[in-house]
């Protein structure tokens, strides 16, 4: 392409001929730059001939500046971020121009402020603090020094914990803050009775020995005494009859100190001190029990089992018996004042089957009879799950067979046994229903093993509540083996409570995961029990997908229902919803009582309301026994099948007992369970809704709630359980007509007088908080109950005695 140099070169002077004729602008430029807090700096400016020229400040009010026209700038020293406009007129026109800028701000910085974090007093070497600042005009320690160094470290020797607070102004007024707290030990200090592991608690008549090790003192003196003892020393005490409290008072002397110190020991004092023990409180068949006794400040002391009457015990000792029988026993003895003091204690003797450690075929039972000729070995069984799935066309029996050696016993029906030779054993259902019986004629047997069983989704809902102190620890230990032992295919969720809830861990399929998971013992726990919204937080936790699996919840609790109140807005707090809600999303619920603390009655109609069972275990041991069955019982069990004779949702009650007849290899015995075919049931008649309470003869909406604990001989609320009497506030202010009884309790140390007056102290605490909260007076009935209802009827850990200093609350209509 060829171009015409004559026409390009006049589009070249048609360009600049245009250019050339632009006007020039009034306001070439307007500038200002950013500006160190302070200082000062310019705003500038190129403005071609003007008749009038000014600024206008934005920061203060859009303020006018008069300029002369050919000024060029203009000085400024800003205290925060500035906008100015520059205004200049010509021949009648205004024209504008605008210009921020920032104040640049250069505070005061903290780099670092620290120092020890524990200090005891008069240790070897003083605690320190050491900071570092930068822009800093002056630095201080607040209340302690002034003009300090910008970087330093200092020495320090607090009498008592505090916060040092650090405070670094800058040139401009600005300042910044930082804190340490530093813990300090008064005096690493050891007060305590030789005698007792409960320091609390002396034995009147006799001497009791207070030790003390004060390091570093001069000297120590019992207040009212002129005598001066070491710093290392210890005394000997004896109250006297019929005193129930006692203050002993320290004077400890130091010698950077100019006047002594006061230390202040509280006690109880009782006539005696009794410790006595079964090892269990529920005996197998054909199990020892063995009794264990421990007595201070007692004599003529003697232990009755039964009619029997074993005189002349020393002050510690043991004995070992088989009860064959339902039997009492009980430890007496005399104080040093001739009183008689006594303990007793009843043995449940229940034809428990003993817990499966093995299972061997039925041949090797045989053998096992044949060399035990005296003691034959028996067969049991157990009904430990019903299926209602296909009801009223079909119900499913899980059954357990095994000997009284704890051996799971296969092959006692098909694949490996013919069903007309199982049916030798397994020998006849009867159901009955409002008391008529009806034999069921036909009914399979076979054997699931686990090769044949369905996988699980298991829900581990587990008690972390203070009373498992004693616990925790073999509780885990066997959780975690409970986990090693799971199928591939099964599904566990982690479930812990006290009276708070926490979900650890939602359906899991990794047995690795599950695992890993935190198990620290009662860390972050050790509250109340909140039972009920426990189990419903567990029943949150199953997956509702369309797999074919089994669900199960286990529930392991030591302690009676007493906190899912608190939480009535988001979780059940009663056992009849979670047992409607588990029935509605088919999961069977397997509680785990452990101890004398639990109510038995509620856990077993919650595990056969919900088709399955209760297990009842009474020391650690028996925690590692159940956990080692519970792997095995639901993967080796026997399942019978039949067709109910009747249906039983069509009667006023809905309830079907089964009874299972068998032959045990001595005779025909039996087994026996219930199943629920309707929901028209309650729990009133065993829910136990006032345990431990007076009755208030009106409606009551929950079981006694546990609201608060106390300190020794204190009736002031701590901060920690307010939010639990708070959600007792809410509900009462959106439910006018629910009122409310505030029980009061002590532990068992002091008179019944004084007793009874502290327990209406705590509970008058309590009335006036909700009376704070909006509560009318008139709603909140005041109940001291001072000591006749302890939790622990015997305080002999410190834990029994903390929970039995509480206040409880009924809410009733």
């Amino acid at each position: 392409m060829r171009y015409n140099p004559f026409i390009l070169l006049q589009l070249f002077c048609w360009g600049g001929l245009m250019m050339a004729c632009q006007p020039t602008p009034v306001i070439e430029k307007f500038s200002g730059k950013n500006i160190p807090r302070g200082n000062k700096g310019k705003l500038t400016w190129v403005v071609g001939k003007v008749d009038k020229l000014y600024l206008i400040d934005h920061q203060q009010n859009d303020q006018t500046i008069p300029l002369e026209p050919g000024q060029s700038s203009y000085e400024i020293k800003p205290e925060q971020d500035y906008r100015y406009t520059l205004v200049a007129e010509k021949k009648g026109k205004q024209y504008e121009k605008t210009v921020s800028g920032k104040v640049l701000k250069n505070p005061p910085y903290i780099v670092f402020f620290r120092g020890a974090t524990q200090y005891t007093v008069g240790q070897a070497t003083p605690a320190y603090l050491e900071w570092k600042i930068n822009n800093a005009e002056m630095v201080y320690l607040h209340k302690v020094a002034e003009n300090l160094p910008h970087e330093t470290r200092v020495e320090v020797a607090p009498d008592t914990s505090q916060y040092y607070e650090l405070v670094a102004i800058g040139k401009y007024g600005d300042t910044v803050r930082a804190s340490h707290k530093m813990e300090v030990t008064r005096y690493k200090s050891k007060i305590s009775f030789r005698n007792f592991r409960k320091e609390s608690l002396l034995v009147a008549g006799i001497d009791n020995v207070l030790e003390w090790d004060f390091p570093g003192a001069s000297w120590v003196m019992v207040k009212g005494k002129r005598d001066t003892l070491a710093a290392q020393d210890q005394l000997l005490i004896k109250p006297e009859r019929g005193e129930t409290q006692g203050l002993l008072k320290l004077l400890v002397k130091y010698p950077n100190e100019k006047y002594p110190l006061e230390e202040i020991i509280r006690v109880g004092i009782i006539p005696i001190r009794m410790e006595f023990r079964p090892s269990k409180l529920r005996a197998g068949l054909e199990e020892p029990i063995t009794l264990s006794w421990q007595v201070e400040g007692g004599k003529d002391i003697q232990l009755r089992v039964g009619n029997q009457v074993l005189p002349q015990q020393a002050a510690v000792g043991k004995y070992i018996f088989t009860p064959n029988t339902d039997t009492e026993v009980v430890l007496e003895a005399k104080d040093v004042f001739g009183e008689e003091h006594q303990i007793n204690w009843t043995i449940k003797c229940a034809a428990r089957r003993p817990f499966i450690k093995n299972a061997i075929d039925y041949q090797q039972f045989k053998d096992f009879q044949r060399q035990h000729a005296v003691r034959r070995p028996r067969l049991l069984t157990e009904i430990f799950e019903v299926n209602r799935d296909n009801y009223p066309k079909q119900v499913q029996l899980k059954v357990l067979v095994t000997d009284t050696l704890g051996n799971f016993i296969r092959g006692l029906a098909p694949p490996t046994l013919a069903e007309a030779e199982s049916k030798k054993f397994f020998l006849n259902i009867i159901e009955t229903i409002q008391g008529q019986a009806f034999a069921i004629q036909n009914f399979r047997v076979r054997e699931i093993n686990q090769i044949t069983s369905k996988p699980y989704d298991i829900a581990l809902c587990l008690d972390y509540s203070g009373s498992m102190t004693g616990a925790i620890l073999q509780l885990e230990k066997n959780i975690r083996r409970f986990i090693n032992q799971k199928d591939a295919l099964d599904r566990y969720s982690i479930i812990k409570f006290d009276d708070e809830l926490k979900t650890v861990s939602r359906m899991e399929i990794s047995e690795n995961k599950l695992l890993d998971l935190p198990w620290n013992g009662l860390k972050g726990f050790g509250g109340a029990t909140a039972l009920y919204a426990g189990i419903d937080e567990a029943l949150e936790s199953f997956v509702q997908d369309s797999t074919e699996r089994q669900k199960i919840m286990f529930v392991f609790t030591d302690g009676a229902e007493n906190s899912s109140f608190q939480h009535f807005e988001t979780r059940l707090y009663t056992p009849l919803d979670v047992v409607r809600k588990a029935r509605k999303l088919g999961i069977k619920v397997f509680p785990i009582s452990f101890g004398e603390g639990t109510n038995q009655a509620v856990l077993e109609a919650v595990g056969r309301l919900t088709d399955g069972r209760s297990f009842n275990i009474y020391d650690n041991s028996e925690i590692d026994s159940v956990y080692t069955e519970l792997p095995r019982i639901f993967r080796n069990y026997y399942e019978i099948t039949y067709t109910p004779p009747r249906d039983a949702s069509l009667t006023k009650e809905g309830k079907t007992i089964i009874t299972l007849q068998y032959n045990d290899q001595t005779k025909t015995a039996r087994s026996t369970t219930y199943y629920q075919t309707h929901e028209n049931f309650d729990l009133d008649e065993v829910a136990g809704y006032v345990p431990g309470t007076v009755p208030t003869g009106r409606r009551n909406l929950t079981p006694p709630q546990a609201v608060a604990f106390f300190d020794f001989d204190r009736f002031q609320l701590k901060p920690r359980y307010t939010p639990s009497i708070e959600a007792i506030a809410k509900f009462l202010l959106n439910r006018p007509q629910a009122q409310i009884d505030i029980l009061g309790h002590t532990d068992l140390v002091g008179t019944p007088e004084d007793n009874l007056l502290l327990s209406r102290q705590r509970a008058e605490e309590i009335r006036r908080f909700l009376q704070a909260k909006g509560i009318a007076a008139q709603r909140l009935h005041i109940v001291p109950m001072g000591e006749q209802k302890p939790v622990w009827p015997i305080e002999s850990q410190e834990w029994q005695a903390q929970e039995n200093r509480r206040i409880e609350i009924v809410i009733w209509e």
